[in-house]
C-alpha cells in the first residue's frame, strides 16, 4: 500500500517530468499502482478486498502437519477433521491434497468384475515390525476381499507359514459367512510349490490342497509378472496401509487386531466409491451363492512330524524348544501341531501338550522339570592318580641257586 508521503513523492515527480517507469523503480511500486496514485488530487489509501474464510482454511494447518508424518489418504483426513468441527464436503478437501501430491500415473488394467459368490482375491502385505516378548519380529497383514460385494477382511500376524494362513482364511469365511467358489493367487510358496505354464498343472502345496478341498475352493493363480490381475487385493493393501495403519497406536498385536476389526466394520458400511454402494449391503446379495459353512466344523490345521528327545528332555521344532519327561529322554517320539498348540506322542499316547514358542524359544513345563530335579543323581568326581615308578618297590627276596647237575636226572 502506497503511504501518504509516498503519494506527495509520486505526484511531486511527475509534475517534474519523470516517467512512470522511473518512479516505479524509485519508490518500489508497480507501474500501475504509480500511475492510479498519480491521478488522484487527493490521498486515497487503496485496500486489498479479503476473500472470506473457506471452511477448510482453519483445518489446512492440522492437515499439513498429519501429511507431513504420515502419507495419509482424503478418506481418512476426511473422518479425522470432521470430529474437530469440518462441514464442508469430500470435494473441497480432494481439491486442497491434490495440490499437495505429485499425481501418480499407472499401466492401464481392464477392470475384471466377477459374479455374486464367485471369487475372493488374497495377499499378504508388509507392515515393519512389532516386538513380542521382548523381540522385533516382522509385522504381515493377511488381506482377502470379496470380487463382487467388495466386502474386506484383514489381519495381522508375525508369521505367513502355511499353517497361519490357513487359519487366516478360516477367520475370513467366518467373518463373511460363507466361502467363495474360488480364491485367487499370485504365486506365493504356501500355495504352490512350482508354478508351471498351464496354472492348473501346477505343483500346489498338500496341505494347503486339502484345506482347499474341504470348502469346496478351487485354486486361482494370477498371470506371471502381472500383479494387477488381483487390483482388487492389492487396492486393499494400500488402503490398509495409508486408511488404517499409519498414525493408529496400538499396545500390542491383539489390540491391533481389535482395532483392525473396528475398522472393518466401519468401512464395509460406507459406501464404495466403485460400486456405489456399501459393500455390507451387497454382501445380502451374495451371501446366498457363497459355500454355505454354518455348522460345519471348521478345518483342523494339523502337522505330524517326528523327533528324538535329546538326554536333555528337549524336542526340536522349527527352532523352538519342548520339554518331554525324563523317562522318555533319548526316545523317538512323534510331533503334532495343531493351531497354537503342540502335542508330543511316545507309541500313540500324548506325553506333553505345549503352546507354541517363536524361535530360539523354549517351553519347559514345571512337572518335567520337577521330575528331572527329583531324579537326577551326579556321578562324583573321582581323581584319578598316576602309578610313579618311583613308589614301586624292589622285590629283595633271595633266589636259590642251584647246581645244573640237579636237573640231569630229571
Amino acid at each position: 500500500m502506497i503511504t501518504r508521503g509516498e503519494h506527495v513523492e509520486i505526484r511531486s515527480l511527475m509534475e517534474n517530468g519523470v516517467s512512470v517507469s522511473e518512479i516505479s523503480r524509485m519508490v518500489g511500486a508497480d507501474r500501475k499502482t504509480v500511475k492510479k496514485y498519480a491521478s488522484l488530487d487527493q490521498y486515497h489509501p487503496f485496500f486489498k478486498e479479503k476473500k472470506p474464510k473457506g471452511k477448510l482454511d482453519q483445518y489446512k494447518g492440522y492437515i499439513l502437519s498429519r501429511l507431513k508424518k504420515y502419507p495419509l489418504n482424503a478418506v481418512r483426513i476426511f473422518d479425522e477433521i470432521k470430529t474437530q468441527g469440518y462441514d464442508g464436503k469430500m470435494t473441497i478437501l480432494r481439491g486442497f491434497m491434490k495440490t499437495l501430491r505429485k499425481e501418480s500415473s499407472y499401466d492401464a488394467v481392464m477392470r475384471f468384475e466377477t459374479a455374486p459368490g464367485q471369487q475372493a482375491q488374497v495377499d499378504w502385505g508388509e507392515f515393519g515390525t512389532i516386538e513380542v516378548d521382548g523381540e522385533q519380529k516382522k509385522l504381515h497383514g493377511f488381506h482377502m476381499i470379496l470380487g463382487y460385494s467388495r466386502m474386506r477382511y484383514v489381519k495381522f500376524t508375525t508369521s505367513m507359514n502355511l499353517r497361519t494362513l490357513i487359519r487366516c482364511h478360516i477367520d475370513g469365511y467366518n467373518y463373511f459367512g460363507g466361502a467363495p467358489h474360488e480364491n485367487l493367487y499370485d504365486n506365493m510358496k504356501q500355495v504352490v510349490l512350482k508354478r508351471r505354464k498351464n496354472a492348473n498343472d501346477s505343483d500346489f502345496q498338500p496341505m494347503f490342497s486339502d484345506f482347499m478341498a474341504y470348502y469346496g475352493t478351487e485354486t486361482k493363480l494370477c498371470r506371471v509378472m502381472k500383479p494387477r490381475t488381483k487390483g482388487k487385493v492389492e487396492n486393499l493393501v494400500d488402503y490398509v496401509k495409508d486408511g488404517f495403519f499409519l498414525g493408529t497406536e496400538f499396545t500390542d498385536l491383539d489390540d491391533l487386531n481389535m482395532k483392525a476389526g473396528a475398522w472393518m466394520d466401519k468401512v464395509n458400511s460406507q459406501v464404495h466409491s466403485t460400486t456405489k454402494e456399501p459393500p455390507i449391503e451387497r454382501l445380502k446379495k451374495e451371501l446366498p451363492l457363497l459355500i454355505q459353512i454354518s455348522g460345519r466344523p471348521d478345518y483342523r490345521i494339523s502337522e505330524v512330524l517326528y523327533r528324538k528327545a535329546r538326554c536333555s528332555c528337549l524336542v526340536s521344532v522349527y527352532s523352538g524348544e519342548y520339554s518331554v519327561p525324563p523317562k522318555y529322554a533319548n526316545r523317538d517320539v512323534e510331533v503334532r501341531m495343531d493351531e497354537d498348540q503342540l502335542g508330543i506322542f511316545y507309541r500313540g499316547s500324548e506325553i506333553a501338550r505345549h503352546k507354541l514358542v517363536g524361535k530360539h524359544q523354549t517351553s519347559f513345563l514345571d512337572s518335567h522339570k520337577r521330575q528331572l530335579e527329583a531324579g537326577c543323581f551326579h556321578m562324583p568326581v573321582q581323581k584319578l592318580h598316576r602309578r610313579i615308578s618311583s613308589q614301586v618297590g624292589v622285590c629283595e627276596q633271595g633266589v636259590e641257586v642251584r647246581n645244573l647237575n640237579a636237573y640231569e636226572g630229571v
